[in-house]
Formats: structure tokens, C-alpha cells, sequence
């Protein structure tokens, strides 16, 4: 301890907290120099009784001036035990020196307190071994505190030190320290001696157990009531049973060999696995095992990898001590830490009640962070809590206005004043400055009419595939679901209540299926399944799975096209990333924290375990309203974590693999999309133009979205599907497959009502559709997927399907199209990918046993000669092959038309198109 350090403790101690007026008074006061003095007090040591307590008080001063504290005690000590033998004479003459027995046993006190200060400083275990050997404690004062908190401490260092000692010094210290150990440490003496006998017993065998005990009578384990059993255990070596016979025998020593023994074996794995949860119980069960150095390595990295203290929480696992993990303590401050605030230092306080860490550190935190709290300190708060994210809120408070006002050099300025403060790997730094710096695009944000929005509260806007439909909540008494349409100029109609939904329960629209027809709802925190009925009202709706509504609020969510996943938002759930409950603004909702979940659906009416979507998305703050775009790749989602302009900002990020688990890096989408409040609920329009979203309580619509924004291409294709008789088809299905692959993709189905339908693709493969409607009789047919791209940009096809049964084919029979009949430009050639076509009209025609006449036609492309040939050999193709199907000869019959029956225009190439075409036309036998 250095001087000023010394002095200050003396100061404290002599000034009034332990000594009497009279202690005050110094045998040192009496002379010129401390040496004078210290020569005077040896002399007396000769003396009598009388002067040898005198030069011991005075010794004692002398040695506590130079900072040697074992000598002052010494002195000081022996001065107390001296004062029984003196006489009354020796007593007073004593006293008129200022020194009597109360004052030589303040002094004696005091010198403790010094020494027990100094071990405090320095914590570890060579200062406490030293206050404990050095400064016995004496039968006089209330000292006991000192000694209880000495040997407590001096114990755990020594119980940590004793997992890593070789053999003999384990055995040394373990016989040196055996007393203390057995009465202050019974559990850490029991893990100590059975370490030094695992050790002794390192590749031997354990038979040799009880000739070691016969040695060693006085080993802790000798009398251990289990060694027989042990042994028969350790032959067998079964890990199951090891645990077992650990789990059962907790109070033997021979329990933690066992349980050490059983996870020598499995150890590795669980941590190549990341098992905390398993590896926590370990370490509560058994916190003196060989592995706590491995463990806590371990815990520290799960904390910091994966943002989660959940194992470590004391709702889910009693009290998780600290006390011999210092790398995991270090690592679950700095989580707590981060959110800047007073209630993260009390959770981390509340959550550990033994912390092995300086308290005053708290405190200073706690000032620091109330410290926020006060605008006028705004300023020097941002300087010294960051990077905390209530500094990168505050920095987000001092940007606001210019936010507001779009002066984005002057916010950009504000940033890069403070941004020193933060770690120059801060993303949430250099992600603000990026954006703030980019250039704007030509974006309009337009509120949408009062036909959507009116005097109450409008969002979580949900808009259909073919960008018609609106479905979104409306805020009254209560949230109820409503509905608006365009009109033929692309206007919003007045929207109304949704038939049906319109219950008193808070209710509104989360996700609709790409078909229109299914949509998944938010009722009361659950997420429920409803269908359109052929009124055209919706189901009361169906809990979509318990592995989804786990928690008790889940909200807004998306499925992807093919419906077979579902991203969701969740809060209160056990495996979100950082705390459940909020340290922004504890009892607030709107300040949760919400991740984003994933779940697969496994079966009708079946989806997976819900999986949290990861570090990578997820942040231990607000993330939520997550869009799925049809593409199936990119993901949309509003995160308060992130950073950004405000207090939610709409982020997107790519699918990586198949997984749905792995995502790039988010990117913030721009200035454009985002103000400095709290703007959600994004939708992005199929054709990735448009945006839909919420901001103060109305709907908005911003287009054309920026480039950074936009997703990858998609195909949409809509239409009307009906029977010969114009009217909607019940039952049908429609089945979406890859043309090349012949992978199902999706399955949907039109509007019961109106016959509608659509569907949204990825633009980067080829597609068809297989339309089955197997109540009814109808016969399946086959849509050729190919899309063209329309004058507006997007890819889009109207296919208008009819249906037919075997008892519409009268008369002089039916005319159909095949759909997906593609030849190389003036060959006859079938291609691979219309196989699929001719297969199942092959099946219809040897079913019910039709005749049929084929058809080819061309366009006006090239001489007429030319055309009728070439429509011939194509037909002629189309009919060889449904013969090698199977298809009777008779029965099929090939005509080449050419040009003659153009169906269309032959100016454009789109009317040229659908001039070029192969038809079948069908009838039944003996029907004309």
C-alpha cells in the first residue's frame, strides 16, 4: 500500500470513528524523529513492566507510521496482555501518558481495521491468508465481522486455487487448511479431497481403493459409507450411472468423482453442442468441479454469442452463483450493462445475490445512468454511458428535430461529434452515418385517402397479391378488422367491416395467404387461422398451433408464398434474445422486447417448434412486424435495436439456404421509409414498388420504393376460374410446380365466391400449375406459368381457366388450348418441358375414352405454304406422341391449319404469341 493510501486510512480511523480522545495522544508526539523514538522504546523493552508496555504502545506507532502493520500489531498486542500484571503504580503512571488498556486495545482494534481495509483492496487470496495468519483475532472488540468476511473470502480463493494444484501441494494445503475448510467450506473441502484422490488414482485401478484407505485412516473420504459402491461404478464405467449414483449420493465425497467422471466422458460434446442449460445444472449441482475453468470460458462466450442470460436467470434455475466463474460474471455485467439504465444494474444485482465484484462499481453506474434521465446533461451522459444503447437513444433524442425537418448535414454532424464514443465497430454508428449520407431517392409518401383512414387510429396494413385488396385494423373501442377495394381508376372505396370478424374481441388482419382466401389474425395476443366463406364473410377462426401461440402475445407475422412458413413477432417468450421484460422502460409494452420467431409447417393443421430467428436479426430490444415478400427470400422487418433514424426503422435482409436460418447482414432500407418516430407495419407491394405501412396512427403508402429497398423480381398470375358454366368451381385446387424439377412449390385455391385467384412466384425459375378439382369429376388441366413483362414494369399474367367434367363434352365436343406446348422457332419438335402436358391429356383421353381431333396453327410469319407444312408436322408430333403414350390411333386425328384461324392480332409479338398454338378439341364416341 503506498503512503497517501495509508495515510487516508489512518486519517479515517484516528479521526474520530474508533479511538478515544485520549488515543490521539502519540508516544511519538515526545520526540524530534521517529528514530529517536524507536531507539528509546528498545531501551525500555528492558525496563519494567511498566516501560515494557510503554515501548510497546510506542512501538506500535512507530511501525503503523512506516506502514508495517504485522509489527504494530505485534506490539500493540502484546501491550494488551501485559496490562493484567501490572500494579496499580505501573497503571497510573501509564495513564498519565495517555496510554491505558481500553486505549492499547483501540489501538489493536485499529491496526485490524488498517489490515483488513488493505485485504480488502488487494482481494485475493495471499492478502487474506496474511490478514488471517498475522492479525489473530483477539477475545476483546467487535471484530468478528472482520474475520467472518476474511476467512469467507480468504476460502474462495483458496477453493479455486485448490482445482488447478498438483497433487503434493493439494495435498499440503488440503491438511494446512483442513479445519477452516470442514467448517466455513464443507462442500468445497469434499470437492478438494476427492480431486487429490482422483488424482492419487489416475489410470489405476480403483480396486486398490480400500488398501489406500487402510494407509490413509485419516483421509476425508476414508469413512465414506459409498466407497464399495463407488468402486463397483467406476468398473463399469456407465455414464448414465455415474450421474445416478452422483445424483443420488449427493452427501458422499465420492459423489463428485463420479459426477466428474461421467462428464469427463460426455463434456466435450455438450460443449461442441452448446448445451448451457445442461452445463448450468452441472455447475449448480457441483460448483467445485475440475471443469469450472472450461465452464467458464464456456458461459462467457454463450453470453456474447448469443445475447441470451436466460440460463442464468433466477426464475428458471434458483440463485446461479457467480462466484468461482469471473469471466461469466464480467460477461453477464456487460449484457445488463449495455441498457444503459438503473433497472439493468438492479436486475443483475436482484438476479446474483452473492456478486464477487466491487460494489462501488454499481453505484458509480447507477449515478451515471440516472444521469439520463436529465436533458441538460444530455451532453456529458452520451460521453460517458456509450456505447449503452440509452447513449445511442439519447444521440437519437439530439438528431430528432434535424430528422424531422430532413436536414440530414446537420444531423450527420451531431453524429460524427459523439460518434468517438463508440466503438468504431459500432454498427449502429456507422449504419446511422451511411444512411444519413446517402442520397435521396425520388420517393413519395403519401397518406392514403380518409376512405382507409379516419378520425380513429389505422394500421397493420395487409395488402393482397394483386395489389386490389386492403385489409387492415381499425382502432375504436376496440380492434376490429376492415376491408377496402380499388375501383377501376385505382382508387380506395370505403372500406368496411369485415363480416365475420367483427366481434367484440380486439382483432386485425396479420398475413394473408398469396391466393386471398386464408388469413392468419391476431386475436387477444393469439394467432388464429380464417378462412372466406362462398358468402364472401370469414371463419371465427382456429388456433394455427400451440408451438406458435406459446407465449401469451404473438402478433404480426407473414407466410411465405407456398404457405408452408411462418415468421412471427413474440414477446414474454422464454428463448427471445436478451431479457423478457424490457430495461428501457420497465412496465411500458410498447417497450418489450419482441423477437422474430420462425416455424414450419409439418402437417395439415401441424407447424414446428417455433424457432427464434437469431442474433443476426434479433437484438435483445424491439424487433417486429416482419414481411415475408413473395420472392421468398426477402425479409422485411422494423427494429428498435439496429439504431437508425428513430425509434423503429424498417430494416431487410436475404435468405441465405434452405435453412430459413441463415440471413445476410440487415441494411437499413433508407431515410426515405423512415421518419423520427416510430414507423411499422411495412408491406411491400409484389412488383416491390410500393410500401404500405403505419405512422402516427394512419396508413401510408410510399412509391416507388428505393433501389436498396426493392426485393428480387416475382411473377404474378391471376384470373378467373370457372366451370363451362361460368360459375365459381368448389373444391378446387390449384398446385404449383417447378416445370423442370417438378417440385411442388404451392398449393392454393380461388375465391369460393368470385372464382379469383393469384399467385406470386419467384421470377428466377419456371413454373406450371396443375388445376384438380376431385369432388366434382373435373378434369385436371395444366397453366403454362411463363409470364411477359407488362408496360409498367411488371411481371404479370391474367389467365382465365375453365373447367369441364366428362358430361360437358356434347355435341360437336369441346375446344381446348394446350397450355404448355413449346416448340424451337420453325422445328416440330417437342420440347422437354411440355412432356407433362401430353402425359396428362394422354391420361384424359384413355380414361374416358374421347376422340380427338389436333390442331396446329402458326402466325402470318413467313409464306403461307410454309405455315400450313410446318403447322401439320406439329400437330402430326403432338398426336405421335399420345399415341406412344398409349392413346388408340383411330381415336386421334392431326390437322394442320397455318395461318387461316389467327385468334388474334398479327401486329404485335403478343398477338403473333397466341396465334402460334397447337388445340385439341374432344368429344365422346358416337357424338357428334
Amino acid at each position: 500500500m503506498n503512503k497517501p493510501t495509508l495515510f487516508l486510512l489512518l486519517l479515517w480511523l484516528f479521526g474520530g470513528h474508533c479511538m478515544s480522545a485520549q488515543a490521539l495522544k502519540s508516544p511519538l508526539e515526545a520526540f524530534t524523529s521517529p528514530e529517536l523514538a524507536r531507539a528509546d522504546f528498545d531501551k525500555k523493552l528492558r525496563g519494567h513492566d511498566g516501560e515494557k508496555v510503554y515501548a510497546n504502545v510506542g512501538l506500535a506507532h512507530y511501525w503503523l507510521s512506516v506502514d508495517s502493520l504485522q509489527r504494530a500489531f505485534m506490539h500493540a498486542n502484546t501491550a494488551v496482555k501485559m496490562f493484567p500484571e501490572l500494579n496499580d503504580k505501573r497503571i497510573t503512571q501509564l495513564a498519565e501518558k495517555y496510554i491505558t488498556v481500553n486505549s492499547s486495545r483501540t489501538l489493536v482494534i485499529d491496526i485490524i481495521k488498517i489490515a483488513y481495509e488493505k485485504a480488502k483492496i488487494k482481494n485475493d487470496f495471499a492478502a487474506w491468508d496474511n490478514f488471517l495468519r498475522h492479525f489473530p483475532k483477539p477475545n476483546f472488540g467487535a471484530v468478528n465481522k472482520f474475520y467472518t468476511e476474511g476467512v469467507k473470502n480468504r476460502n474462495e480463493f483458496l477453493c479455486t486455487r485448490l482445482k488447478t494444484m498438483p497433487s503434493g501441494e493439494l495435498e499440503t494445503t488440503l491438511a494446512t487448511y483442513e479445519t477452516d475448510l470442514r467448517r466455513q467450506a464443507p462442500d468445497c473441502f469434499k470437492a478438494a479431497s476427492a480431486r487429490q484422490l482422483a488424482m492419487l488414482f489416475k489410470d489405476k485401478s480403483w480396486n486398490g481403493l480400500d488398501s489406500f484407505f487402510k494407509k490413509n485412516p485419516k483421509h476425508p473420504l476414508s469413512r465414506d459409507t459409498f466407497r464399495k459402491a463407488f468402486i463397483t461404478l467406476m468398473s463399469n464405467k456407465n455414464v448414465r450411472q455415474m450421474f445416478e449414483f452422483a445424483k443420488r449420493n449427493t452427501e458422499s465425497g465420492f459423489a463428485q468423482i463420479a459426477m466428474d467422471s461421467g462428464f469427463y466422458y460426455i463434456f466435450p460434446e455438450l460443449i461442441k453442442r452448446g448445451r448451457t442449460e445442461e452445463l448450468v445444472k452441472f455447475h449448480q449441482q457441483f460448483p467445485y468441479s475440475s471443469f469450472d475453468s472450461q465452464l467458464d470460458t464456456f458461459f462467457a462466450q454463450q453470453i456474447s454469442a448469443k445475447s441470451t442470460v436466460l440460463p442464468f436467470r433466477k426464475e428458471t434455475n434458483g440463485v446461479f452463483s457467480l462466484k468461482y466463474l469471473p469471466k461469466t460474471t464480467a460477461a453477464l455485467y456487460a449484457f445488463y450493462r449495455n441498457f444503459g439504465t438503473v433497472w439493468g444494474i438492479d436486475q443483475f444485482t436482484e438476479q446474483h445475490s452473492e456478486i464477487p465484484m466491487d460494489k462501488t462499481v454499481f453505484e458509480n453506474d447507477r449515478t451515471l445512468f440516472n444521469m439520463g434521465q436529465d436533458r441538460d446533461k444530455t451532453d456529458d451522459f452520451i460521453k460517458k454511458a456509450a456505447p449503452t444503447h440509452a447513449a445511442f437513444k439519447a444521440l437519437q433524442r439530439l438528431i430528432y428535430k434535424d430528422i424531422k425537418n430532413q436536414k440530414w448535414v446537420e444531423a450527420t454532424t451531431i453524429v460524427r461529434k459523439y460518434a468517438p464514443f463508440f466503438p468504431t465497430t459500432d454498427k449502429r454508428i456507422t449504419t446511422l452515418i451511411e444512411v444519413l449520407e446517402r442520397p435521396l431517392s425520388n420517393v413519395t409518401t403519401e397518406k392514403l385517402s380518409p376512405n382507409v383512414n379516419s378520425f380513429s387510429a389505422e394500421y397493420c396494413p395487409v395488402i393482397s397479391a394483386d395489389n386490389r385488396t386492403l385489409y387492415f385494423c381499425r382502432r375504436t373501442s376496440q380492434e376490429d378488422v376492415f376491408v377496402t377495394h380499388r375501383d377501376g381508376e385505382g382508387n380506395w372505396l370505403p372500406a368496411e367491416i369485415c363480416r365475420g370478424l367483427d366481434s367484440p374481441n380486439n382483432e386485425a388482419p396479420m398475413t394473408l395467404s398469396a391466393d386471398g382466401n386464408e388469413m392468419l389474425l391476431f386475436k387477444e395476443g393469439q394467432l388464429l387461422f380464417t378462412e372466406k366463406t362462398a358468402e364472401g364473410t370469414w371463419t371465427n377462426g382456429r388456433d394455427i398451433s400451440p408451438n406458435i401461440n406459446a407465449a401469451k402475445w404473438q402478433a404480426e407475422s407473414s407466410f411465405s408464398a407456398d404457405g408452408k412458413v411462418l415468421i412471427f413477432e413474440s414477446r414474454r417468450r422464454d428463448d427471445v434474445l436478451g431479457l423478457q421484460e424490457s430495461a428501457v422502460s420497465f412496465g411500458d409494452y410498447r417497450n418489450e422486447n419482441i423477437d422474430l420467431f420462425i416455424s414450419f409447417k409439418t402437417g395439415e393443421n401441424r407447424w414446428s417448434k417455433a424457432v427464434n430467428l437469431g442474433k443476426l436479426i434479433n437484438t435483445p430490444f424491439r424487433e417486429r412486424s416482419p414481411f415475408l415478400h413473395p420472392d421468398t427470400r426477402t425479409l422485411y422487418f422494423c427494429s428498435e435495436g439496429h439504431g437508425g433514424l428513430g425509434d423503429m426503422d424498417l430494416f431487410k435482409t436475404t435468405r441465405l439456404d434452405s435453412t430459413w436460418l441463415n440471413w445476410s447482414e440487415p441494411i437499413h432500407v433508407g431515410k426515405e421509409l423512415n421518419t423520427a418516430g416510430e414507423d411499422w407495419g411495412y408491406k411491400i407491394s409484389t412488383n416491390g414498388r410500393y410500401a404500405y405501412y403505419s405512422s402516427n396512427q394512419d396508413i401510408w403508402m410510399a412509391t416507388p420504393l428505393p433501389e436498396i429497398a426493392r426485393p428480387l423480381p416475382t411473377k404474378v398470375i391471376a384470373g378467373v376460374m370457372t366451370g363451362m358454366d361460368n360459375r365459381p368451381v368448389i373444391g378446387t385446387r390449384i398446385i404449383i410446380r417447378d416445370k423442370i424439377k417438378g417440385d411442388t412449390i404451392t398449393i392454393l385455391k380461388p375465391d369460393p365466391k368470385t372464382g379469383e385467384y393469384a399467385v406470386v412466384i419467384p421470377a428466377d425459375r419456371e413454373y406450371e400449375a396443375i388445376v384438380v378439382n376431385p369432388q366434382n369429376n373435373y378434369l385436371a388441366t395444366t397453366i403454362d406459368l411463363t409470364t411477359t413483362t407488362s408496360s409498367t414494369g411488371d411481371m404479370e399474367r391474367r389467365d382465365n381457366i375453365k373447367l369441364f367434367k366428362k358430361d360437358d363434352v356434347t355435341g360437336a365436343g369441346l375446344n381446348f388450348t394446350f397450355r404448355n406446348l413449346n416448340f424451337d422457332f420453325s422445328k416440330a419438335l417437342i420440347k422437354p418441358e411440355s412432356f407433362s402436358e401430353l402425359d396428362r391429356w394422354a391420361d384424359i383421353l384413355k380414361q374416358y375414352k374421347f376422340k380427338a381431333i389436333i390442331e396446329g396453327h402458326t402466325d402470318n410469319v413467313g409464306d403461307d405454304a410454309g405455315n400450313l407444312t410446318l403447322s401439320q408436322r406439329r400437330a402430326d408430333a403432338a398426336r405421335t406422341y399420345l399415341i406412344e403414350k398409349g392413346c388408340s390411333p383411330e381415336d386421334i386425328q392431326a390437322i394442320g391449319l397455318g395461318e387461316k384461324q389467327a385468334i388474334s392480332t398479327n401486329n404485335t409479338d403478343e398477338g403473333r404469341a397466341m396465334n402460334r398454338r397447337v388445340m385439341i378439341q374432344i368429344r365422346q364416341e358416337n357424338k357428334q
